[in-house]
């Protein structure tokens, strides 16, 4: 699914990185399968391997890192962490400042997550394109 249109506040390490808004999915939870998202929380209906993966991008001179919040808190020892590149050189706008991150877990029934992004600027706000590079992908391995 693509990004919702929205701008992530300056980087700071006092506070959460903010939660990424999703818009509608391309392909929904499968029926029966009782997996659920509402736009920024998906919740896993059965146990098993998932690969999760992550791809972040914005026309300006800075990146947007992403990161995966697994359960209720975050910063808890269970998230996974991305990485973010800027290219001012040889990336066209709008596709300047990327960050990405592919997460294989287990997940039990009930279990959930949540997209989080770091500004890695602390000067601009930046804002995710949505002309759909930047999107989330979540498949259920076995």
């Amino acid at each position: 699914m693509t990004a919702a249109a929205q701008t992530v506040l300056t980087g700071t390490s006092t506070a959460d990185p903010s939660v990424v808004s999703w818009g509608s999915p391309t392909v929904s939870p499968p029926p029966g399968s009782g997996n659920t998202f509402t736009g920024d929380v998906f919740t896993v209906a059965q146990a098993g391997l998932y690969q999760i993966t992550v791809q972040l991008v914005t026309a300006q001179t800075s990146y947007l890192v992403p990161n995966i919040q697994v359960g209720g808190a975050y910063n808890d020892g269970d998230d996974f962490y991305g990485i973010g590149t800027i290219n001012n050189q040889t990336a066209q706008v709008p596709h300047k400042g990327r960050g990405q991150i592919s997460a294989t877990t287990y997940l039990n029934a009930g279990d959930t997550f949540r997209i989080r992004v770091e500004n890695a600027s602390t000067v601009v706000s930046l804002p995710v394109s949505t002309d759909g590079s930047s999107r989330l992908t979540v498949v259920k391995l076995s």
